[in-house]
This record gives structure tokens, C-alpha cells and sequence, in this order.
């Protein structure tokens, strides 16, 4: 700066000699710089470079920062980096369609200038235009691989619902830059939801071998080892120090109930998920994802269960709902009608598809026009997806959708009667069906009321929703004459041995049942079992017992009711479904649970010709196994209380040659009954289904 101020002194007036000296101040003395910039723009305004460099001295002052920009583009417009600043301040002002204007102006001049490229493919992505930003992030990187296109690519497409195109992505730039942790967090975390658990664990590895105080890390890893429920162990350490790194974080709390959930330790998961809720209590999808746990808490009676839920609806429900515009669907009664099923991401290989697609298959194509709206990845379908997109209209992947995008979505495809599927499980679209998107909303495999106002009928049996005990439903019943539809889903041999118990072999009570339904009142109630029938041994099957400390939690609570360990035969889940069906057959007599009994496990025993004893309650929920063995013809094994419960089992237990009977008796007994016919149950839907659909037109054409 002294020699251009030597300079100066003999040459004031040259705008040149000032405009360099300011360019050489800004480093050092950004003041003195500016007035210096000032004094040559008054010598020389009509300099384009010089109100270029005013701009960049203006620092955080962008309102004079534009102004001097756009003095030097009307001087000369043909500044490509001048355009794309412009463009970013008024990106930032917010005056978009401006910002879009100065960004394409850029490129037109300089058509691979990387700033402009990224910044008009992200500003697309925020507004929400999803091709012109896909086709905006490939034009960048055919360009250069541009590390912030990656990423913010990457992060677009796992939005969208598309995994694998953003884990290649994100796997593209680990490689460019593999010393930032949260690139290979966020690889993991699109790894997982492409299915890819090991890779996406080695990722996360990565993350935290750069990043061990990375709390997002720890909690990504914590929720896909919480996807197996072998692994509750490792999800459950990640969890914690999750926790313990960001206390304030509500997620790590979720996947921290997720693995309780997991080892059966029922009220450790749901004061887990309450104290998430403590974090995010404005978060109306927290409570939303709460509400399947509800029916887990043996602590909680079923009026204070429907009481919460409509709490949770008044407060984040009913306001959607009193917004929703009017329907415009065709009101008329007599016409093929469009169905629409809501899934998470369930209708591939899984307990859920198979229980769901006896009535989806059994639908008349005459009558209804099907449609499913799926989470599922598309990389995900299987040989179970390609049987509902054979009866399908449409099978429409959605997870990259927003529930107000699929609200719209539902809306455009005109569909009448929009059916919930997964309303007892996680990932629940409650906020959607709060839009009421459809004239009439249906849920369907609940195991109680939604207590949502939007939701206007339930399908359930007589012994579900007895007719006599509707106060606990928010919605109108549609009838059915069984609760459950089950179809096996595989070749079955017969049961070995035709239940013949070798002598001296002890009676054998068992469960397959998920963790989660093992409160400790199933659990005493079961140690009560095993101590009225005083030879008798317990076999229980579940994925969380490949834990060794959730066995030996199992063992201590029986072993303090009197129960020796070598009763118990305690294991971890079997590969493969003729396998988990084989265990059958060790088992005499399998015991359900309460309030929350099996549905499939159930059913699966009663296949393998092996009676269950049930409980039946007060709420929807409880009664899920009288429904299931009452079309039977086996409401003696439905016990009304807790002492009916333990003389039926042990009655059961001991007679041997009743028990012979059964093994032979009871698959063909269930495969003749109503719970394996689908067609009587799909056409009582169909009629409950076109009786709404009447009132809806009639009071439509009142309105």
C-alpha cells in the first residue's frame, strides 16, 4: 500500500492508482480500502471492474452489494460470474424467479461455470421443481465431480424415495472426499434404506472412526441394527451414546425404544418414546408414530388408550381435516369404484402382504378398480409385490413423497375409498388420512379405534367389535364374518409325528411370539401355567432371544417365581419359514398373550395342528384370539380370566391322546373354515364398501 500511496501523491485524481490501492487494503484494513474504492468509482463510475470489486467489498451488506452488481451489468452485461452473484444475493433476498433469471444468464455465457450450475440445480431442489433440479445436478456433474452436487444430490434422491441412485452418489463423493465424516454417515444412512444394511454399517464405521463424538452416527447405526431384533444389543449401545453425545436429540430416543421393544422391556420403550416426545412436543408425526405403541402398555386401560388417541387427533388432526376441500368424485352409487390401499413399506415377503393379499386377490375387478400407495422401494419389490401389481391398477411407490404431495396424488387419481392397512404400525401416513384425501376412509388389520375424526369406518367381526360395545370406536363398523384371513405360504408336510408325544417326555407349552407381547403379566401368567402343570417345560422362539442378556433377564424373572432354567428353552429366531413352522412341533400346547395376542403365531400353530389357549378382554385388541378360534368351533379354549386361563392349559397339557387328535384334526379344520376362505370376507368388504359409498353419494347430492 505505500508504494500506490507514493504514487498517489504525485497522481490523486488517477482512479487506477486508487482503485489498486483498495484491492491491496482489503486485506489488512478493509475500512480505509472501501473509502479508497470510493473515491475511484467518483473519479470513474462508469467502471464495470470497479463496481465489480465495490460489490465484493460491500461483505455482508448484500443490499449494496446488488446494487453496485447490477450497476456493472448494465455497464457490461457479459460478466458470466458477475450474473451467477447477482443470482446468489437474490436467492438469498428470496426474489427467486430473479435468482433463476441471473443463473441462466451465466450459464448462457459460461456453460460449464460450476457455481452457477450448483446453485440453479439447488435452487430448484428447494423450490420444490424435482426434475428441473435432477436434470439441473446431472448437467453439474457431467460437467465436474463437484463435491456440494454430490451431496446435495444424493440428499434430493434418498428424499424422493430413490436409495440406491443416492447411496452411488454418496458413494462417488467418499471417494473425492473421504475425510469428512458426515459424507459417510450419510451414506450409511442411504445404504440402509436400500437395503444394503452391511455395507451401510462399514460406512458409519468410517463416520466414526473420523467422527466418535458424531451423535447422528451413532444413532443411524443405533436404528439399522434396531432392524433386527437379534441385534437389540449393538442398537441399543448406539442408541445410548447417541443420547448421551446429544441428549436434546429426539431420534435417538426413538431407535432407543426400538431396541427395548425388541428385548421385550416394554415400559423402558415407551418411556423412551414419551421422553422423545418431551423433546418434540409441537412434532405432530412423533406422536403419530406413538400412538402404535399404545396398545404394547399393560399399564394403560382401553379407555385411557382412546382417550390419548383423540387427544393426539384434536390437536393435530381434526385441524387438517376441517381444511380439506370438498370432493369432487363422480356421486354415483352404482358405479365401479376406486380403491386405494396406504401401506408403509410392507408389500413385499412379509407377515403383513400375506395376511393382506387373500382379500386383495379375492376383490371382483367388476366392481372395484384397486390402487396401492407403498413406501416400499422399488429396488425392494419381490415375487409378493409382483402379485398385488398383477390385480393392481396401479402399485405406486411413494416414498419420496411428502403426505401432502400424496394427498394430491390421491386426489388426481380420483380414488373413492382410501384404505388404511398400517395404522398398528410404525411409519403410520396418520397425517395423510388427517387430509382426507378420499370421500371415505376405511382401516383395516387395526387393532383398535384410530380415534381419528377423519376416519370413517373400521372392518372388524362381531367378537372384535361386539355390536353391544361401540364406544370405544370412533369409526362406523363394517361386518365381516371373521376377523382374519390366512393363507399359507408355502408347501406344508404334515405335522411329524401326528403330535405323538414320546413317553416320558414332559408336556411342552410354547410361544413364537415377538418380545414385545411378553409383558411381565403374559409372563407370570405363563410361570403360573408352568407351576400347575409341575413336569411341564417352556419353549419360547423369538428373534431378541439370540441376545444373551435378554435370556438370562428371561430366566432370573422365572427362576424368582419358582421356575428352574432348565424348564426353559429359550431361543433366538429360526432362517427360513419351514423351519420357524418345524418348532410346532416340539410344542404341545402353545399359550397366547395378553392384552395383546398373536395373530399369525397363532394362526401358524393351529396349522401345525397345535391348539392355543387365548384371554380374551374388554378391548379390540384382546380379542384377537377368541376371533381367530371361535370360527373354529374352539371357544373352549378362550378363558375369561386368568384361573380359567391356567385350568384350560393344563388340561390341554395333560391328556396326550386329545392332543394326538388335534395334531391330525386341526390344519384341515382351519383350511375348510371361513379364516381360510377369502372370497365370503372380500365380498362382505366389497358390500360394507358399496353401502358407504351409497350414503356418501346421497348426502353429497344434499350438499
Amino acid at each position: 500500500g505505500g508504494l500506490y500511496r507514493a504514487f498517489l501523491a504525485r497522481q490523486p485524481e488517477d482512479p487506477d492508482l486508487r482503485h489498486l490501492l483498495a484491492l491491496a487494503l482489503h486485506a489488512t484494513d478493509p475500512g480505509p480500502a472501501w473509502s479508497e474504492l470510493r473515491r475511484a468509482l467518483a473519479l470513474a463510475p462508469a467502471t464495470p471492474l470497479y463496481l465489480a470489486n465495490d460489490a465484493h467489498l460491500a461483505g455482508t451488506d448484500d443490499a449494496a452489494h446488488a446494487r453496485f452488481l447490477g450497476r456493472a451489468l448494465n455497464l457490461d452485461p457479459a460478466k458470466p460470474e458477475a450474473h451467477h452473484r447477482f443470482g446468489a444475493l437474490a436467492a438469498r433476498a428470496r426474489h427467486f424467479p430473479r435468482a433463476a433469471k441471473h443463473f441462466r444468464r451465466a450459464l448462457a455465457l459460461e456453460p460449464g461455470l460450476l457455481p452457477a450450475l450448483y446453485d440453479l440445480a439447488h435452487l430448484a431442489a428447494d423450490l420444490n421443481a424435482v426434475e428441473a433440479a435432477i436434470l439441473g445436478y446431472r448437467r453439474l456433474l457431467a460437467v465436474a465431480e463437484h463435491a456440494d452436487g454430490l451431496g446435495a444430490f444424493g440428499d434430493l434422491l434418498k428424499r424422493l424415495g430413490r436409495p440406491m441412485e443416492a447411496a452411488a452418489l454418496l458413494t462417488r463423493l467418499a471417494r473425492i472426499a473421504p475425510a469428512r465424516p458426515e459424507v459417510h454417515g450419510a451414506l450409511g444412512a442411504a445404504l440402509s434404506e436400500a437395503g444394503d444394511d452391511v455395507a451401510a454399517l462399514v460406512a458409519l464405521g468410517r463416520a466414526l472412526a473420523l467422527a466418535p463424538a458424531s451423535a447422528e452416527a451413532w444413532h443411524v447405526r443405533g436404528l439399522i441394527l434396531s432392524k433386527n431384533a437379534a441385534e437389540s444389543d449393538g442398537a441399543l449401545v448406539a442408541a445410548e451414546r447417541a443420547v448421551l453425545i446429544d441428549p436434546e436429540a429426539a431420534a435417538p430416543h426413538l431407535t432407543r425404544a426400538l431396541a427395548f421393544f425388541h428385548q421385550g422391556r416394554i415400559r423402558e420403550a415407551i418411556a423412551s418414546r414419551r421422553a422423545a416426545l418431551a423433546l418434540a412436543p409441537s412434532d405432530a408425526q412423533a406422536y403419530y408414530e406413538f400412538l402404535p405403541f399404545l396398545h404394547l402398555d399393560p399399564d394403560l386401560s382401553p379407555e385411557d388408550q382412546f382417550a390419548f388417541r383423540r387427544r393426539v387427533h384434536r390437536r393435530f388432526s381434526d385441524p387438517l381435516t376441517k381444511a380439506a376441500p370438498p370432493h369432487a368424485n363422480d356421486p354415483n352409487p352404482g358405479r365401479r369404484l376406486r380403491l386405494g390401499y396406504v401401506d408403509d413399506r410392507m408389500l413385499n415377503r412379509s407377515t403383513h402382504a400375506t395376511n393382506l393379499l387373500p382379500t386383495v386377490e379375492a376383490h371382483d375387478p367388476q366392481e372395484v378398480e384397486l390402487h396401492f400407495y407403498t413406501n416400499l422401494p422399488e429396488a425392494m419389490a419381490d415375487d409378493m409385490t409382483r402379485r398385488y401389481r398383477a390385480v393392481a391398477a396401479g402399485l405406486h411407490h411413494v416414498g419420496g413423497l411428502s403426505d401432502e404431495a400424496l394427498a394430491a396424488r390421491i386426489r388426481a387419481d380420483r380414488i373413492d375409498i382410501l384404505i388404511d392397512v398400517t395404522s398398528h404400525l410404525t411409519g403410520t401416513r396418520a397425517r395423510l388420512f388427517a387430509m382426507k384425501p378420499a370421500p371415505i376412509q376405511v382401516t383395516m388389520m387395526q387393532v383398535g379405534s384410530s380415534g381419528m375424526a377423519a376416519m370413517d369406518y373400521a372392518v372388524a367381526d362381531s367378537i372384535l367389535l361386539p355390536e353391544d360395545e361401540p364406544d370405544l370406536f370412533s369409526e362406523k363398523a363394517i361386518r365381516l364374518p371373521v376377523g382374519f384371513l390366512f393363507e399359507p405360504v408355502a408347501d406344508l408336510t404334515p405335522p411329524a409325528g401326528l403330535g405323538s408325544r414320546p413317553p416320558g417326555r414332559p408336556p411342552v407349552f410354547g410361544s413364537l411370539n415377538q418380545l414385545s407381547k411378553l409383558n411381565p403379566r403374559t409372563l407370570d401368567l405363563w410361570a403360573r401355567v408352568l407351576r400347575a402343570v409341575p413336569d411341564s417345560r417352556l419353549l419360547l422362539k423369538a428373534a431378541g432371544l439370540a441376545s444373551p442378556a435378554v435370556r438370562r433377564r428371561f430366566s432370573d424373572f422365572f427362576a424368582e417365581r419358582g421356575i428352574a432354567a432348565a424348564r426353559l428353552d429359550l431361543r433366538a429366531w429360526t432362517a427360513g419359514y419351514a423351519g420357524h413352522l418345524a418348532t410346532f412341533e416340539e410344542i404341545d400346547v402353545a399359550l397366547d398373550c395378553a392384552p395383546y395376542p398373536g395373530m399369525t403365531t397363532s394362526l401358524e400353530a393351529l396349522l401345525m395342528g397345535v391348539p392355543v389357549v387365548t384371554l380374551a378382554g374388554r378391548s379390540f385388541l384382546s380379542r384377537i384370539g377368541a376371533a381367530i378360534l371361535t370360527p373354529l368351533g374352539h371357544r373352549d379354549w378362550i378363558a375369561s380370566d386368568a384361573d380359567d386361563y391356567i385350568a384350560i392349559a393344563a388340561r390341554l397339557a395333560g391328556d396326550p391322546a386329545h392332543l394326538q387328535r388335534l395334531r391330525a384334526s386341526l390344519r384341515s379344520e382351519l383350511l375348510a373354515s371361513l379364516l381360510s376362505r377369502p372370497e365370503p370376507v372380500t365380498r362382505a368388504i366389497e358390500a360394507g364398501l358399496r353401502h358407504a359409498w351409497h350414503l356418501w353419494c346421497v348426502g353429497h347430492r344434499r350438499a
